[in-house]
């Protein structure tokens, strides 16, 4: 009779804990930059993503790089910078920018590739959000220090 009741009281407590973990990762306050890029007319937008409270240990630019099919028709390298209050004391003491490359591949399919690395002195959660023409399509997870990829994002829905 124990045994049942153990079950039917614990079955429950991890289901909650379970179905409580994302919005625990989600309930992070997140900050971010945005570059982006028109190719073959479509405006491709990245939002990188961290946790609000690393904001002060991300060193240099970080980095975004487009990987687009070599037929492609590019436009302006839209760059994101911005400047943040580390210490909360009302002045703004540390300014982030990105640095964002193209490169050219050989490849049939008319996609955007899109890799990004945020370097920083702590380790912390990277989200990178695209966006094809202001629609979100594709979200990649990492790391700082390292580099997330994205799968392709097709340009034609």
């Amino acid at each position: 009779m124990i045994r049942k009741l153990r079950r039917f009281v614990v079955v429950p407590v991890v289901l909650g804990l379970l179905a409580t973990a994302p919005a625990v990762y989600g309930g992070l306050r997140w900050t971010g930059m945005d570059p982006g890029l028109t190719v073959n007319g479509h405006a491709i937008n990245v939002h990188l993503e961290w946790p609000e409270e690393h904001t002060c240990s991300i060193r240099g630019p970080m980095q975004v790089a487009f990987g687009v099919p070599a037929s492609a028709d590019l436009g302006e390298i839209e760059e994101s910078s911005g400047e943040f209050d580390c210490d909360r004391d009302g002045v703004l003491d540390v300014q982030l920018t990105t640095q964002s490359s193209v490169v050219e591949y050989n490849k049939k399919h008319d996609a955007v590739l899109v890799a990004a690395r945020v370097k920083a002195l702590a380790r912390f959660p990277v989200r990178v959000l695209v966006y094809r023409d202001g629609e979100h399509v594709k979200t990649c997870r990492g790391v700082s220090n390292h580099v997330v990829k994205c799968p392709p994002v097709k340009l034609e829905q």
